[in-house]
Order: C-alpha cells, then sequence, then structure tokens
C-alpha cells in the first residue's frame, strides 16, 4: 500500500519545532501545515544537519498561533507516495507539544 505518512500535533505561539529525518533509505520530503491545509514549510533536501544525508529533510519552525498542525513525509521522487520497503527515522521537537502518528 503507498502513502503518505501523516503526523499531527499542537503547538502553541512561539513555539519553536524542529522536524529532521535521518537514515532515510530514500529522498524524503517533509511538509508542515496547519489545520485547514495551509503549507506552512516544505524541505527535499537539507545540509544543516551534519548527521543526514544531503537527500534527507529538515524543519526548523517558529508557530504564529497556538493550533494544530501536521507534519507529512513523503517520497521526492514519482508521486511523492510512499511505497513498501521504504524507512526513515523522524525526529520532533516541538516545544510543549505531544506527537501522535496518524498514519
Amino acid at each position: 500500500m503507498e502513502a503518505s505518512e501523516y503526523y499531527s500535533f499542537s503547538a502553541s505561539e512561539g513555539a519553536r519545532g524542529i522536524f529532521d529525518i535521518d537514515a532515510a533509505n530514500f529522498a524524503t520530503i517533509l511538509t508542515l501545515y496547519d489545520d485547514v491545509g495551509t503549507m506552512l514549510a516544505r524541505n527535499d533536501d537539507s545540509d544543516a544537519d551534519p548527521g543526514s544525508s544531503s537527500f534527507s529533510s529538515l524543519i526548523d519552525f517558529v508557530f504564529d498561533e497556538d493550533g494544530e498542525y501536521y507534519l507529512v513525509v513523503s517520497q521526492y521522487d514519482g508521486d511523492g507516495l510512499l511505497s513498501e520497503g521504504l524507512s526513515y527515522i523522524l525526529h520532533a521537537s516541538v516545544e510543549g507539544a505531544s506527537i501522535d502518528c496518524a498514519a
């Protein structure tokens, strides 16, 4: 089954969120959305994390308002959907938040 993977969380105004992909066996894309589906940030390659390959993604974002947010992990190639056999490690840090997988 192919799909993107979605993570939901709440964040407070002024909170900093850092989302980092490591150890992926594919070129990743991270996209951050608000609760109405507005894209707030997107990254497909990041050289900012010395522990990752240049094909791994990183978003460093400060939230403008309290709310529910969604982080989507997808694949750079093809239609963006993750296929069987792909793997990654997601590091997520949001000041004052808990993150639940909604895959």
